[in-house]
């Protein structure tokens, strides 16, 4: 991270004013009721452990365990997309494609032999 960076981070994460804690649970209690969510609201204090919070832990987890799942399905999805445009986009059978190009080059001579650049000594 740049300082650049590190220096907006620390800008934006920065409040401004004292934070009461208890005004900051009562709001966040409102939130998760008008979103219909149950949850026991617990503030980390500075050297806090996952272990000391098990349901955190077990919560977290899951989130893992469900972001693979997610993650797998989506990139599955995200190939077969690639393969639906990579075959709209496909040259016309006539038209050489990209690879066939690039072959016939290689097949020419090196890229410093196109140019007029002389071979070295193979001595």
């Amino acid at each position: 991270m740049s300082k650049t960076d590190h220096y907006k981070f620390v800008k934006a994460c920065t409040y401004p004013g004292a934070i009461k804690a208890e005004k900051v649970e009562a709001h966040l209690a409102v939130y998760l009721d008008a979103l219909n969510v149950k949850r026991a609201i617990v503030q980390l204090k500075p050297g806090w452990t996952l272990d000391e919070h098990p349901a955190l832990k077990r919560s977290i987890e899951w989130i893992l365990e469900d972001f693979k799942k997610r993650n797998a399905l989506d990139a599955r999805a995200a190939l077969d997309a690639l393969d639906a445009l990579d075959a709209r986009a496909a040259p016309e059978p006539s038209d050489p494609s990209p690879v066939s190009l690039i072959r016939e080059l290689l097949a020419m001579g090196s890229g410093a032999d196109s140019v007029g650049a002389e071979k070295p000594d193979a001595t």
